[in-house]
C-alpha cells in the first residue's frame, strides 16, 4: 500500500509540474502608450516554436524608424513571477522580412527575420 501511495504521488508531483507558466500575449498599439492585447496563447509548443523563430533574428542597422504602428506586438510573460521575458514589435506588411524592434529598450534595436520565419510567424500570429 505504502508503494502505491508513493507512485500516485511521485506521478501527481509529475503531472503538476509539466505546465507553463509563461504566455504569449499578441496585440496592437492603438496610440504611442497603448496596446491592446487580444490574444493569449499558453499552448507550450507555440511559445516554443515563437522563441526559436526570434532567436534566428539578425539584427538590423534602418536608415530610417519606421513612421506607422506595428502590425503586432509580441509580450511573453511569465505568469508565476509577473514579469516580461521579451516584448517586440512586428511590422509584416508585405515585406518578405519581417522587421522587429525591442520594446523594452530605451534605444531600441531593431531585427530582421528570415523569409521562412517571417512566413513561419505570419501562420502564428493569423490563426
Amino acid at each position: 500500500m505504502k508503494k502505491a501511495t508513493y507512485i500516485l504521488l511521485l506521478m501527481f508531483l509529475f503531472l503538476s509540474g509539466c505546465g507553463t507558466d509563461e504566455l504569449l500575449l499578441i496585440g496592437k498599439r492603438t496610440d504611442t502608450d497603448i496596446v491592446e492585447y487580444n490574444q493569449e496563447i499558453k499552448e507550450e509548443n507555440i511559445i516554443t516554436q515563437v522563441n526559436n523563430i526570434l532567436e534566428n533574428k539578425t539584427k538590423n542597422q534602418i536608415s530610417e524608424k519606421p513612421n506607422v504602428y506595428p502590425d503586432f506586438i509580441l509580450l511573453l510573460k511569465n505568469k508565476k513571477e509577473n514579469i516580461s521575458i521579451f516584448n517586440y514589435a512586428v511590422w509584416l506588411d508585405n515585406r518578405e522580412n519581417a522587421l522587429l524592434s525591442d520594446e523594452t529598450s530605451e534605444n531600441k534595436n531593431y531585427y530582421r527575420l528570415s523569409k521562412e520565419n517571417t512566413e513561419e510567424l505570419k501562420e502564428i500570429l493569423n490563426k
